[in-house]
């Protein structure tokens, strides 16, 4: 129980100073993307496959497309169309820099946390606010022809 409030006190730290710096931009552009370490790389992709996350963007992509597909009554062709566009790979470097901020102590802490807890219930992803909004633009940009 211990190591899971530090690691989500973790997280809410980095969260909210990423959250400072991007708002402190004073150009009205966002900062570059933040590039990990090798290091960090290898972590980040351990806790991409530990997560299962590409599974979660697959499916909320996926999800995302039967609602619209629904809402406007899209053939099955057209359905299929959109969901043959989605690519994990696409959305990799979104990880990359929403991680690239963590200690390599911090990310082998949330790997082993994901580990324990995902042995035991469904499969979870810690993510930022930014990271989430980045999702959410990426698969309604599966909606587009």
């Amino acid at each position: 129980m211990k190591i899971t409030k530090t690691l989500l006190i973790i997280l809410l730290l980095s969260s909210s100073l990423v959250s400072l710096k991007t708002n402190g931009q004073s150009n009205g552009m966002p900062p570059p993307p933040l590039e990990p370490s090798k290091e960090q790389k290898v972590l980040i992709d351990e806790l991409i496959e530990v997560s299962s996350f590409k599974t979660y963007y697959i499916k909320f992509c996926s999800d995302v497309i039967d609602d619209e597909a629904s809402n406007k009554k899209w053939s099955t062709t057209k359905i299929k169309t959109q969901k043959s566009k989605i690519n994990f790979a696409d959305f990799e470097s979104s990880i990359d820099n929403a991680y690239a901020h963590l200690l390599v102590e911090d990310l082998k802490s949330i790997i082993n946390l994901i580990k324990k807890h995902n042995k035991d219930y469904a499969e979870h992803f810690l993510g930022s606010y930014i990271l989430i909004d980045n999702l959410r633009v990426f698969a309604r940009n599966y909606l587009e022809d």
